[in-house]
């Protein structure tokens, strides 16, 4: 899939687990609450495949395409903090990663709980933007792992 779509496709995967996640918050039943849920909990896998996709491509001679947006000094910024952090990963061992990991993932449902048990105002947007931050930290540990595993820095 080239860059362009797949960062469509992302956008909708967004869009449908945030809509997942306000249906559950609303909900009346238990039923409606837990499809909600599911719905963004999937939209979350969706993408983990999008990203191991993108990692996947059979093309590693050529260079990559990007993200479709211009995004170039912010990425190499990023990139020298990202290099800071792989030599902090590399020396935690495969338990310690998992069960960081597994905590980080607790917390994030929690947060969702959070989330989904009050209404509008600081708890509800504060729980939402407290997983997305806890997503982004297992996305980082699942980067990390992959490029740490046949790649030096």
């Amino acid at each position: 899939m080239d860059a362009a779509p797949r960062f469509i496709w992302g956008a909708v995967l967004a869009i449908v687990g945030i809509i997942g996640l306000a249906v559950a918050s609303r909900a009346e039943s238990a039923g409606v609450y837990a499809i909600g849920l599911l719905c963004s909990l999937f939209c979350v896998a969706l993408m983990f495949g999008l990203i191991t996709e993108a990692f996947d491509r059979p093309d590693k001679g050529r260079e990559a395409e990007g993200a479709a947006l211009p995004l170039g000094p912010f990425l190499r910024n990023f990139s020298r903090i990202r290099a800071q952090g792989y030599e902090v990963m590399s020396s935690m061992n495969a338990i310690e990663k998992f069960v960081t990991g597994g905590l980080i993932g607790i917390f994030a449902v929690i947060s969702l709980f959070v989330a989904a048990r009050h209404g509008e105002g600081a708890s509800y947007w504060g729980g939402l933007a407290v997983f997305a931050f806890l997503i982004g930290l297992i996305f980082y540990m699942i980067s990390s792992v992959k490029h740490g595993a046949d790649e030096t820095h």
